[in-house]
């Protein structure tokens, strides 16, 4: 099987060891070169074939974050990572970074050994080099080289639900109506992703939306803020008993699962806890769908899943589909950066439609108005 060629840019040599085993160690990829500083980064992208290039973060904070753009410009088809050797003390940097189409952003751990940091960088970069190699078509890489869980498969295939795998189809419809709630999940590739689908969606948009994407704390923050400048609808990082209400689109807080509860009462609020991780994230989708599944039961919902790696959401979908009418949109594999989180809940027959990540705005804003 071909191997990715990585570029490591890192100031620290030790840090530059770390990422060059942590590379190896996948049997991806194999680091091509390293670079001390972003001039001799851009050195060895002029002259060699390079698919992933892992930048450590700290460079951002030394201003460097204009081979993004210059990458952006010039190398579209490159994939970015980010890392961190040291204490990240701009977050927003990472957050802008991400939204200007670094994929991921795989932190060290403080407090462990390097081998355990080592192999901590190495779970992160593994399956993000599949989806990488999937969508490069690399030989010997298939599709089905990004597994969901397989609980999360079997129990949507058992469902019995009424959800059939379309493909985009908008006509056919399963009894929706008109959305009564919004719901977003999205991961990998999802600050991208939520930019585009968010910013798209008109002022006079009134359905509450709950978007969960898989970040740590104070970055879901920053992106909330980002994402409020930049849609006609506003965006709020969500707190404990906020309402759920109109016009307003609420994403859960990085370390906090996020739930709704009020069923029987006048409004819906949210509910933030500290509990353990579920499907290996703090916050998870699965939590969220399963409460709105109790709390909303019998109600139309509206459930958009956007890129990501991973099967979380699958189980909550079909949590919804068994308790509310529940209709369920899949982001398309062809504009996915990892066709990990779409493709469990559309192998599991949970998804009603499968559709472009342009023109996902426009779905929503006719399926959550009834049209």
């Amino acid at each position: 099987m071909e191997k990715l060629n990585v570029l490591v840019i890192s100031r620290s040599v030790l840090y530059r060891k770390m990422l060059s085993d942590a590379v190896s160690n996948t049997e991806l990829g194999v680091v091509k070169h390293n670079a001390p500083n972003i001039s001799i980064a851009m050195e060895w992208l002029n002259q060699s074939e390079i698919h992933v290039v892992i930048m450590d973060t700290i460079l951002l904070e030394a201003g460097e974050k204009g081979i993004l753009q210059v990458i952006g410009r010039d190398k579209p088809r490159l994939n970015i990572i980010l890392t961190c050797s040291g204490e990240m003390k701009n977050p927003e940097l990472v957050v802008e970074a991400l939204e200007m189409g670094a994929i991921d952003y795989i932190p060290k751990v403080d407090g462990v050994s390097d081998e355990a940091n080592v192999e901590i960088i190495r779970r992160g970069l593994k399956p993000l080099f599949m989806g990488i190699q999937v969508r490069m078509k690399i030989p010997g890489m298939e599709s089905g080289a990004i597994s969901c869980s397989e609980s999360g498969r079997k129990e949507g295939l058992q469902s019995g639900s009424s959800g059939t795998a379309l493909k985009s189809e908008p006509g056919k419809r399963i009894n929706f109506r008109k959305a009564d709630l919004v719901l977003i999940a999205s991961s990998t590739g999802g600050p991208v992703a939520l930019e585009k689908v968010l910013e798209d969606l008109p002022g006079s948009f009134s359905t509450p939306v709950l978007v969960v994407q898989h970040m740590p704390p104070d970055f879901t923050r920053i992106l909330a803020e980002t994402l409020d400048k930049k849609s006609a609808v506003c965006v709020a990082e969500a707190n404990d008993n906020d309402p759920v209400a109109d016009n307003r689109i609420m994403i859960a807080p990085g370390g906090y699962h996020m739930k709704v509860a009020g069923a029987g009462r006048s409004k819906f609020v949210l509910k933030m806890e500290d509990t353990p991780m579920v499907n290996g994230v703090r916050p998870a989708a699965d939590v969220l769908f399963h409460s709105v599944a109790e709390e909303y039961a019998g109600k139309d919902i509206l459930v958009v899943i956007l890129t990501g790696m991973g099967g979380d959401g699958s189980k909550g979908v079909n949590e919804l589909k068994k308790k509310c009418n529940c209709y369920c949109m899949t982001q398309s594999e062809s504009t996915c950066v990892v066709y990990g989180m779409p493709r469990c809940v559309f192998e599991a027959g949970l998804s009603d439609e499968v559709v472009d990540l342009d023109r996902i705005s426009g779905r929503i804003a006719l399926m959550a108005a009834g049209k």
